[in-house]
């Protein structure tokens, strides 16, 4: 897959330690404010800076990596800067498998091109990886950029959650650390966003966003399952890893800033036609047919629910009529996936 499908310019460091994985798709903004946070405050030897770009079709991307990058640090060997192209969007878990087999480090620390470094995140991640048994993943806290708390780990998906987010509940409810005093206490073991986020704590599971796994234990597990398009490859990896008595860690003295979402494609509605399918294959992996069939029957039941929404609305506002007819037809062409699925 890397021979012929990527493009590969700069140089890997032998003795690196940690190689930072970027996959970048259409996000140029964002990435050239990472990669100054990068030169800030993560570019020092034993670091590499791998970034793997999905065929973004805006390609002023690459005046990012190829201009004064390598006229400052990365040109004067203080970290290496390493660009692979690919010919086309693999998704994620695929772009981010063809990092990790480039890595030269000792860790992998996979990072979105919409976050912004604070500080330099690996003396304490490493510190803390290195001193614990059996450290599966291991991720930071994140924040909004108007300094916000970010969902940054979670817990399994099982049918309550799924149905949470299926009928998308949570935009009734106060932000997440509006409910950590509240619910925390007794919810928090089911949804470990409503956990204090002061603390270092187990978790199921730590989001793809921001992600240090030693490189070892990422290949002996097969790294990201390519099924997975986009959303729920980092969920299945650490549920492998905790089933084979690995434990995932969050650990939020380290704070990074997170845009979320600049790499999407802006076509209407390709986030939830992707997170649908994702759900779906983790669902069918992992857990039982039962399950599966009620999650299918639940995400039916939705578009009923919106399509019935839909049609109040178009009886009350005339005047966004084209606007309901693209939410009339996504959602036709979502139970017309499911059912091919």
């Amino acid at each position: 897959m890397v021979g012929n499908d990527t493009r590969l310019s700069g140089t890997l460091d032998p003795a690196a330690v940690v190689s930072i994985i970027i996959v970048h798709y259409n996000a140029v903004v964002s990435l050239e404010n990472c990669l100054q946070s990068m030169a800030e405050f993560c570019c020092r030897p034993g670091i590499e800076i791998i970034i793997i770009d999905n065929a973004s079709p805006d390609r002023s991307w690459r005046q990012v990596v190829s201009g004064e990058w390598h006229k400052g640090q990365y040109a004067a060997g203080e970290c290496s800067l390493v660009v692979k192209e690919l010919e086309r969007n693999l998704g994620f878990a695929a772009a981010a498998n063809i990092g990790a087999t480039s890595a030269s480090g000792e860790y992998l620390f996979f990072l979105n091109p919409d976050i912004v470094c604070l500080e330099s995140p690996f003396p304490a991640l490493l510190d803390f990886y290195r001193k614990t048994e059996k450290c599966g993943t291991l991720g930071p806290r994140l924040l909004y950029p108007d300094g916000r708390l970010q969902p940054s780990r979670g817990s399994f998906p099982h049918l309550l959650s799924t149905f949470s987010h299926i009928f998308r509940l949570k935009k009734f409810l106060p932000a997440d650390e509006k409910m950590v005093p509240f619910v925390g206490p007794l919810l928090g073991s089911i949804f470990a966003q409503w956990k204090r986020a002061d603390q270092t704590q187990q978790v199921d599971y730590t989001t793809g966003a921001a992600l240090l796994i030693s490189r070892d234990l990422f290949a002996r597990f097969g790294g990201f399952d390519e099924q997975f398009f986009l959303y729920f490859e980092e969920i299945d990896l650490c549920y492998r890893l905790d089933r084979a008595g690995y434990t995932n860690y969050f650990l939020p003295c380290v704070t990074m800033v997170h845009e979320v979402g600049s790499s999407h494609e802006e076509t209407y509605g390709f986030k939830e036609r992707v997170y649908i399918r994702s759900l779906l294959a983790y669902y069918r992996k992992h857990k039982s047919a039962v399950q599966t069939g009620l999650i299918r029957m639940l995400l039916k039941l939705s578009f009923r629910a919106r399509s019935l929404v839909l049609l109040l609305k178009s009886q009350r506002k005339k005047a966004v009529a084209d606007e309901l007819a693209v939410a009339k037809e996504h959602l036709a062409g979502l139970r017309a996936m499911l059912d091919q699925s």
